[in-house]
């Protein structure tokens, strides 16, 4: 985690806190710190940074969690007998692991109703992720027709969640 700190802080030691509990630490050198921390993801508990300035009472500051956004791509349609159906995307600002969840709504058809389902994927070093299905694999038995993908990211304890824009994708039998 990076923070940025008021100027006189220098030397002084910052501690990152969740629940209470010390995380990370690490000593102010000019007006931005990096504090080394495992969060591992995990968006539960109150994140907080602290500092006891020498001679000053303890400073504590909740930390908010960063905006992201999420964006993905879709093609306008797929010969779904002989070519995967590929979606992509980004996650701003990008890091690597961050999981994405990719929902799925396959077409309605008769007399088999559309069907629901998501997948996980996990974000390079640049925020990119991806996904591929194959169609014809999905159990709904009405693979042709219109799909909606969704993309979502629930955040973490330094990021807030974000989705990206629902697109509909014509998957035909090219056969």
């Amino acid at each position: 985690m990076i923070v940025t700190v008021p100027l006189g802080l220098n030397g002084e030691t910052l501690s990152l806190l969740r629940n209470g509990d010390v995380v990370g630490k690490a000593t102010i050198t000019g007006d931005t710190v990096r504090i080394p921390a495992s969060l591992a993801n995990d968006a539960s508990g109150k994140l907080q940074v602290a500092t006891e300035p020498d001679g000053s009472p303890p400073v504590t500051i909740d930390v908010k969690a960063q905006a992201t956004s999420l964006s993905q791509q879709c093609p306008q349609s797929v010969d779904g007998f002989n070519d995967p159906l590929a979606v992509s995307g980004q996650l701003d600002p990008g890091f690597a692991g961050a999981q994405v969840k990719v929902k799925y709504t396959t077409p309605t058809g008769n007399p088999t109703p559309s069907r629901t389902f998501e997948r996980t994927v996990t974000t390079d070093a640049n925020g990119n992720w991806s996904d591929s299905i194959d169609v014809r694999d999905e159990e709904s038995g009405n693979w042709r027709g219109d799909w909606k993908i969704q993309a979502r990211y629930e955040g973490d304890a330094t990021h807030a969640g974000s989705t990206a824009q629902e697109c509909t994708v014509n998957v035909f039998d090219g056969g």
